[in-house]
């Protein structure tokens, strides 16, 4: 709107200029050319002849007006020494009508006619006086339209300009290209449409990237406890084993087996609830829930130890902290013995001794778990590193800590928790 208004005044200033300057010129030239001169000559001669050939008199006023009426649009006065005797306009046209006003003598040389009562001067205004005037309107016009456009166009051309651009980054976002910025530029309507395309574009890079984030997290979630789940599987499958066999000596042990079944399948339950919960929403699970209370690490350890028994290792144990103990969550301290045993049954030589130690240092509880390396984890094979990355996480959210340190022949993972 500012646009079109400044073209309008600068079009306006245009017409002016140009009618000023265009009159004056196309008048200047026509009069020194002889344009008007020779033309009043012409009528006036039509005029003489008129009235020679018709004996009309200065105060004939109805023929003089006759033969007006034949110029078509025209003008002429009679004076008689400066007083005006006769005069005759077009009655259609305004110019001639406001021509009639205006005293020619002090401006235009009059031609002497005789008329049979005397010879009197004569003024004659043809329209070829007007002519001018509409060259000048023309020049005028046309002249201030260009100047229009000349200022407007190219203020319509860089908005046009502005939309097919928009028009180009929609198609870019369109096909995917979210990293794409819109451009931004001006002061308008446009510009607060291509800000509010940006900011959408923003909001749903936002959304697909943290929906990407939640499908990772959930997925890296579901493979943690899937991997999770082998262990109390594993361990139930044993103990269930050695029922089936009638491999106790005592009706403790037995009951004692039926008791690590249990928990194994509370384990398990508690793990399978995760998995659920982790599938429908975006990774919070239910051990998050869980309160943490004070646990003897040691028992949970010597449970540990038995497994591996049962599973064919030979375990050392050295428990120096057996009455302490640390305020975690058990479920979550039972995935982290069960993936770290779950690590020894795939990867440790089982010809060699694993070894259990737990003791107290300055208000901590320092677990280590010790073995040699088999050859699949010499090698590598079959590792995919989950099983300690799931220990470190579990043990953060503990508020405890992980410490590993590994060689061509042995392994040994060191859990560090705060006493109760």
């Amino acid at each position: 709107m500012k646009r079109l208004l400044v073209a309008i005044a600068v079009g306006l200033l245009a017409f002016l200029l140009l009618y000023q300057g265009s009159g004056y010129f196309i008048d200047r030239y026509l009069d020194r050319s002889g344009y008007y001169a020779s033309h009043d000559r012409q009528y006036v001669s039509s005029l003489q002849d008129y009235v020679n050939e018709n004996q009309i008199a200065s105060t004939d006023d109805d023929a003089l007006t006759e033969w007006g009426k034949r110029q078509g649009d025209f003008f002429y006065q009679i004076y008689s020494d400066d007083k005006l005797l006769f005069q005759y306009y077009s009655r259609g046209s305004k110019s001639f009508q406001q021509a009639a006003n205006l005293d020619f003598l002090e401006w235009v040389s009059p031609y002497d006619v005789r008329f049979t009562d005397g010879t009197y001067q004569v003024v004659v205004f043809g329209g070829y006086y007007y002519k001018t005037f509409k060259y000048m309107m023309a020049i005028s016009v046309l002249g201030a339209f260009a100047v229009f456009l000349a200022v407007f166009l190219p203020a319509i051309r860089r908005r046009t300009s502005y939309i097919t651009k928009l028009r180009d980054e929609i198609e870019i976002l369109d096909s995917g290209d979210l990293d794409y910025e819109v451009t931004v530029r001006g002061n308008d309507e446009l510009t607060d449409l291509a800000e509010n395309l940006d900011q959408m574009r923003q909001a749903l890079r936002h959304h697909m990237e943290e929906e990407s984030r939640l499908t990772e997290e959930r997925q890296t979630i579901v493979t943690k406890l899937s991997h999770d789940i082998r262990t109390p599987l594993t361990s139930m499958n044993l103990f269930a084993d050695l029922l089936k066999r009638g491999d106790y000596e005592t009706e403790e042990q037995r009951d004692h087996y039926i008791d690590r079944i249990q928990e194994n399948a509370a384990n398990l339950t508690n793990l399978a609830e995760e998995l659920f919960q982790a599938a429908k929403d975006t990774g919070q699970t239910a051990a998050a829930s869980e309160t943490p209370s004070g646990i003897d690490v040691v028992s949970l350890l010597a449970d540990a130890a038995e497994a591996l028994r049962l599973a064919g290792f030979t375990v050392q144990e050295y428990y120096t902290a057996a009455d302490s103990t640390a305020s975690v969550e058990k479920h979550a301290f039972t995935r982290v013995l069960d993936n770290i045993s779950s690590n020894i049954t795939r990867y440790a030589d089982s010809g060699e001794a694993v070894r259990f130690a737990c003791e107290e240092r300055s208000g901590l509880i320092v677990m280590e778990f010790e073995n040699a390396v088999g050859a699949s984890e010499e090698s590598g094979a079959g590792g995919s590193g989950i099983g300690l990355q799931n220990v470190r996480e579990l043990m953060q959210k503990q508020g405890g800590s992980v410490e590993i340190e590994q060689s061509e022949n042995h392994f040994l993972i060191r859990l560090i928790l705060p006493t109760e």
